[in-house]
């Protein structure tokens, strides 16, 4: 009984404190996906220059509609999982190629989360300077992360061609496509009034 109200204090007061550094709610928000909506994401991150690809964020009473309502709204699910998959799937080549060691997939799995976090550092930054306000650094993150699709993507693709050239391709093609696709199409405008100053 003693350790259950312990326990429960502990709770409490850990989650007092991260509640003052993270809003609950707005994660929850980037959480609300359902499987139609996973989907049809992968494959707009796969194949982003389908034609008739509408990029425009959808708005309900000019607020952004969660991500299983629109499509083009950025999810913290599918960068989770597909960060966590290219983390296993890096450990099964290294698995694979005998080269494998426990301590290899935290340090996998940190050094990929230096990078991810030193690139929406970098993004944020880019965005200050640029005078663009209002872009909140877990769609950022979210925007950053999805290229770990494009990478599980091509890593399986090496796996059963086990041709590394074949796999930089993919990765070329699908990863650096899909970050090009989602940077033009997903920063807010920086709209300027050219024309508006002639007579």
């Amino acid at each position: 009984m003693a350790a259950a109200q312990y326990g429960e204090q502990q709770f409490s007061e850990i989650s007092g404190k991260v509640s003052q550094y993270v809003d609950v709610g707005q994660m929850r928000f980037y959480f609300t996906v359902d499987t139609k909506y996973v989907g049809k994401k992968i494959q707009r991150l796969l194949l982003p220059f389908l034609p008739k690809t509408d990029w425009e964020r959808q708005e309900k009473e000019g607020k952004a509609r969660p991500p299983k309502d629109d499509v083009n709204a950025p999810d913290l699910y599918i960068p989770i999982m597909a960060f966590l998959t290219y983390v296993l799937a890096v450990g099964l080549e290294l698995a694979s190629s005998g080269r494998w060691a426990p301590e290899n997939l935290g340090l996998i799995l940190s050094s990929t989360t230096g990078w991810v976090v030193f690139e929406v550092l970098v993004c944020y930054g880019a965005l200050w300077f640029m005078n663009v306000a209002g872009h909140p650094v877990l769609e950022l993150l979210a925007l950053c992360s999805y290229k770990f699709v494009g990478m599980v993507f091509g890593l399986l693709t090496y796996f059963l061609t086990g041709r590394f050239d074949f796999f930089l391709i993919v990765i070329g093609t699908v990863g650096v496509g899909t970050g090009f696709a989602r940077a033009f199409n997903s920063l807010p405008p920086v709209r300027v009034g050219v024309g508006s100053d002639r007579r």
